[in-house]
C-alpha cells in the first residue's frame, strides 16, 4: 500500500490545491471554513502518509491531536460566524 508513496503525495497537492482555489476565490464564509478543512485533512492524509513509511507511531498520535485541534478550529469558526450573522440581522 505505501510503495507507492509519490500517489499519496500528488493526492495531498491536488487536495492543497483545490482548497487554496476556494480560499482565494470564495467570498462565502461557509465555503472558505469547508476549503480550510478541506486544506487540513490534506495536513493529515500527508502526516499519516509520512508515518506509515518511517513507521513512527508518534506520528499518528501527532496526527489525531491534530485532528482535535482542526475540529476546535472549526467549531469556534462556526460560532462566529454565527454570532456575526445575527448581529449583522439585528441592525437591518
Amino acid at each position: 500500500m505505501i510503495e507507492y508513496i509519490e500517489f499519496y503525495l500528488y493526492l495531498v497537492a491536488l487536495l492543497i490545491s483545490i482548497g487554496l482555489y476556494g480560499v482565494l476565490t470564495s467570498k462565502q464564509p461557509i465555503k472558505m471554513l469547508i476549503c480550510v478543512e478541506l486544506i487540513m485533512n490534506a495536513i493529515h492524509l500527508n502526516m499519516i502518509v509520512f508515518s506509515r513509511f518511517f513507521a513512527h507511531k508518534i506520528s499518528q498520535t501527532l496526527t489525531i491531536f491534530s485532528i482535535t485541534l482542526t475540529v476546535l478550529e472549526l467549531a469556534i469558526g462556526l460560532s462566529l460566524l454565527l454570532l456575526w450573522y445575527r448581529l449583522k440581522r439585528k441592525k437591518i
